[in-house]
């Protein structure tokens, strides 16, 4: 593609080629490689450790050498989803790229905006593009999408920086300035099975518009697990249902799009009533984002083996009471403060495996959400393990960074950016725990829909934020 009317050309081809690139979560090796053949070809001092973290060091410009540092920082990580039908080797196979009027997507895949925007803005001012500027430094962490693993595997003794510039964010118009901690947590159901009775159906919801699990949750939209698992108890009310296996979402990060069930009943006739009628009566509470939802019941060839009618009930029970969406506001910065996702439900051989992603901007809520989630498996007979918990980022109110930001911007778009905090786990929170002194924001260009295959990212406002930076830079903050 050609970008070299854009001011921003330089992050743009880099972009471009980071995207022929594989790296899923914990693959992000070849995306390493990439970045240290570019650093290396550009005389840049760098290290990179066993996570597969680069972290590099750019001098400062002659006369600027007095300066505070700036630390600039994001993850080489992307999710991986794929409309269905579309064959997408993530090992293997990059992004096939598409230029779409002023949007840049994939072509039925995500984009991997959330976060090449930040790796190819680190690799351009390695490669000189910022014409002046004090001393930064660029840290392209790894497993960011899975629970932050990379920002929590480096080692921040190396930082001398006095601010952080995170490019983790996909609304141009916004600074943010704090974020929520989080918890990754698994559930496991065990039941055991019995020979199958019954004429087998599959139940399919989807269509649904998914989304973010912390920057979206807001927005209302549907999660196919919780609702499935609705759906399945007004089945049960009709007629005996005994579920033989239950599947939804893909990360816990993202909201579920489809949800699908294979259940045997006694009554087809009744169960597909049942089962239309609640299908009905979530459509009339559909936001117009999640309009294009899907229902099918289907016969399907009989499976060997099923749970029994109770621990169906149970389990039906205890995936439609598990919180999810937003369970508290702030007002004060206007964004949510604590919620909950249901992230992933797969069916074993004699077990159900549940992921959520709990967040909270507050440690004590997030603590009793974690509490609730308990109280709820005690009651339900399921084991509970929190993988992995990060912290949050706190607001700080008279940042130096963000005014200086705010200023450049508004000399760029015409405009002042909001200033706002957001509900999602950003690695800021790990390096303000690590590194206190840090005067820290999140910004990026506008990139809708991440985590979807809709996710895509405006080109003009890849320049705004490029001339943003480029004029922050060029004089001390």
């Amino acid at each position: 593609m050609d970008f070299s009317l854009h001011p921003a050309a330089r992050m743009l081809s880099y972009f471009e080629a980071l995207s022929r690139i594989p790296r899923p979560s914990g693959h992000e090796k070849k995306a390493a490689d990439f970045i240290a053949a570019e650093l290396e070809k550009h005389g840049v001092a760098y290290t990179r450790d066993g996570a597969d973290n680069v972290f590099a060091v750019l001098p400062a410009t002659a006369g600027r050498e007095e300066e505070p540092a700036v630390l600039l920082q994001g993850h080489t990580d992307m999710v991986c989803e794929a409309d269905e039908g579309v064959k997408w080797n993530v090992l293997e196979e990059g992004v096939s790229l598409r230029l779409d009027g002023d949007w840049l997507k994939g072509t039925g895949t995500t984009l991997g905006g959330d976060d090449g925007f930040t790796v190819a803005v680190m690799l351009a001012a390695a490669s000189g593009a910022f014409p002046s500027h004090p001393k930064l430094e660029l840290l392209f962490t790894t497993d960011e999408e899975v629970g932050l693993g990379g920002a929590q595997a480096f080692d921040c003794s190396q930082v001398t920086a006095k601010y952080l510039v995170n490019l983790d964010s996909e609304d141009e118009k916004e600074i943010l300035v704090s974020c929520a901690g989080g918890a990754h947590i698994d559930l496991v159901e065990r039941f055991p099975r019995m020979d199958f009775d019954g004429a087998a159906l599959k139940l399919t919801l989807s269509g649904l518009a998914g989304g973010h699990s912390g920057a979206d949750i807001h927005l209302g939209r549907k999660n196919a697990v919780s609702e499935l698992a609705s759906l399945l108890l007004k089945v049960a009310d009709a007629t005996r249902v005994n579920l033989a296996s239950f599947s939804g979402g893909s990360k816990d990060n993202a909201i579920p799009r489809s949800a699908s069930a294979v259940i045997a009943v006694t009554d087809t006739a009744s169960a597909g009533r049942a089962a239309e009628e609640a299908a009905e009566a979530l459509r009339r509470t559909l936001t117009p984002a999640d309009a294009e939802m899907t229902f099918l019941v289907e016969r399907v060839p009989a499976p060997e083996k099923m749970f029994s009618r109770k621990d169906s009930r149970l389990l039906c029970d205890f995936l439609s009471l598990l919180p999810y969406g937003v369970l508290e506001k702030n007002e004060e910065i206007d964004t949510v403060e604590t919620s909950c996702n249901v992230g992933i439900v797969n069916t074993g051989e004699e077990s159900v495996e549940i992921a959520l992603l709990a967040r909270s901007a507050a440690k004590k809520k997030l603590d009793n959400l974690l509490y609730v989630i308990e109280m709820l498996c005690v009651s339900y007979g399921a084991e509970m393990e929190v993988r992995s918990r990060y912290p949050a980022w706190d607001y700080l109110p008279g940042s130096k960074l963000c005014a200086a930001y705010a200023d450049a911007y508004e000399q760029v778009a015409g405009r002042r950016p909001k200033v706002c905090g957001i509900h999602a786990g950003l690695e800021c929170g790990i390096f303000k725990e690590e590194l206190p002194h840090l005067d820290i924001i999140s910004l990026g260009a506008d990139i809708p829909d991440v985590h979807t295959p809709r996710e895509r990212m405006s080109v003009s406002s890849c320049d705004r934020i490029w001339q943003a930076l480029t004029l922050l830079f060029s004089r001390p903050i």
